[in-house]
């Protein structure tokens, strides 16, 4: 009898201590082969179940509007997006569609209840947002499935070098999204969006953008394989994920800047703390 009541105290510990430590969310057992096989499979399938899709909501109507910007899963609480997007929406406004492949329709859609801004979060009309960050708390926890799942890891040291080849996952609504409250027809709806490109180093881009931007260190830069229409990445909050782990979320793009121009990420390892602290305690 003494043995079994060490054991549960043994199981409590440890259960604390792995939610209280550590950068990873607790996955139950039963998932964590099917996220090691979804994981060597790349982006083969132009998909991962931590992305979210952030869209407006009509308050009178109560009805999903339209795609706003794109966010991935913390936990079974939170999505981390561009503060950017939702700062002027109330959050009545916003919804969050996971598990499903296409913005506006299938998967699960969950209700806003709060809205945390990073502390530091600044917007003005000619410079990049400073801490373009902000946590979605969902009304109703998240259950985990093949299609659900949170983002493995955040980043916590070093960034991707120069050079690193990367793809950046979402979905783009200026770019053959149609908005439709019929849903019907499978082309309304589009498809995500994989783009492949390049790590830049903070002084390449720097010259890129020359005196329009300055480019902080706070900042990554993703130029893109080929430059073309669709290369024209316009809807923020993608996350930049590399190896399985979060190193930033996608800015707006700055204004006057063409497809040519590299896309500037929010690095994350220096809010960590932040969104480990709201993600757990709020």
């Amino acid at each position: 009898m003494l043995w079994r009541i060490l054991l549960i105290i043994i199981s409590i510990i440890i259960t604390y201590i792995s939610s209280t430590c550590g950068n990873s969310p607790i996955i139950p057992s039963r998932f964590r082969n099917r996220l090691r096989q979804k994981q060597n499979r790349q982006i083969k399938s132009s998909w991962k179940p931590y992305l979210a899709d952030i869209e407006r909501v009509d308050i009178d109507n109560k009805m999903i509007k339209k795609h706003i910007c794109n966010g991935a899963i913390i936990n079974e609480k939170f999505v981390l997006t561009s503060g950017s997007c939702i700062d002027k929406l109330d959050i009545n406004e916003i919804g969050i569609r996971v598990g499903s492949r296409r913005a506006q329709v299938g998967g699960i859609i969950k209700v806003v209840s709060k809205k945390i801004m990073h502390p530091w979060f600044y917007e003005t009309k000619h410079a990049p947002v400073t801490h373009d960050l902000a946590l979605l708390k969902m009304n109703r926890s998240l259950g985990w499935t093949d299609d659900v799942l949170p983002i493995p890891k955040l980043a916590d040291g070093d960034t991707p070098i120069p050079g690193t080849s990367i793809t950046i996952l979402g979905w783009d609504p200026d770019h053959g999204m149609v908005y439709e409250d019929n849903y019907s027809d499978e082309n309304d709806v589009l498809d995500i969006k994989s783009l492949a490109g390049v790590v830049m180093s903070n002084d390449e881009c720097q010259k890129e953008y020359d005196k329009v931007v300055e480019i902080k260190s706070w900042m990554i830069c993703i130029k893109y394989s080929s430059v073309t229409s669709e290369s024209c990445f316009e809807s923020q909050g993608a996350p930049l994920v590399h190896n399985n782990i979060l190193y930033g979320i996608r800015m707006p793009r700055i204004p006057g800047a063409d497809c040519s121009k590299p896309d500037i990420f929010m690095l994350i390892k220096n809010t960590r703390v932040w969104i480990n602290y709201v993600s757990k305690h709020v």
